[in-house]
């Protein structure tokens, strides 16, 4: 008996946070990815989640979701959807192309996913970050982002940055 074997990575680029797996197909052994973005309401405009839910709690496959809502370059298109109790699952699949002889990097997928969220955010730039501090949820507008690199992502509400720079001064 042959188990089926998925490893997991998950990260946050840009305040979205995102998870990579890693699947092996019980059949034949095949390996392939998968990425899912990770949107919790609290951080979507009312306008957001109204043009990415569907009437559907979950759906698995290639051509279901109606994907001018979400055409932000899902590896094949976007061929997951799941209404879970924080937000918003999606994501794509590299078996559903039949690409597997390409043979993807982790770094590939890595890649992919950040260039997901790039094209999300410029669809939805009002997209909610949680303040690194305080825990607030507020508008990209009211705060201030600092990156030092892509991997070192932080943002501050306006309250906690004018706390931080009386504190400074």
């Amino acid at each position: 008996m042959k188990l089926n074997y998925v490893e997991k990575w998950w990260s946050e680029y840009r305040g979205v946070r995102f998870e990579i797996n890693r699947n092996t197909m019980d059949c034949d052994g095949t390996k392939f990815f998968t990425f899912y973005i990770l949107l919790h309401k609290e951080k979507m405009s009312k306008e957001m989640l109204s043009r990415l839910s569907i009437k559907k709690k979950t759906f698995r496959g290639h051509g279901f979701y109606p994907t001018s809502n979400v055409d932000i370059g899902f590896h094949g298109g976007c061929t997951f959807y799941d209404k879970e109790k924080y937000g918003l699952r999606i994501g794509c699949d590299y078996n559903h192309l039949h690409d597997n002889e390409m043979h993807y990097t982790l770094e590939d997928i890595v890649s992919d996913a950040k260039e997901c969220i790039d094209a999300l955010l410029l669809k939805f730039p009002n997209y909610k970050r949680w303040c690194g501090n305080c825990g607030v949820v507020t508008d990209i507008f009211n705060g201030k982002i600092s990156e030092v690199d892509e991997g070192c992502y932080s943002f501050k509400c306006i309250e906690c940055v004018k706390k931080a720079e009386v504190n400074r001064g």
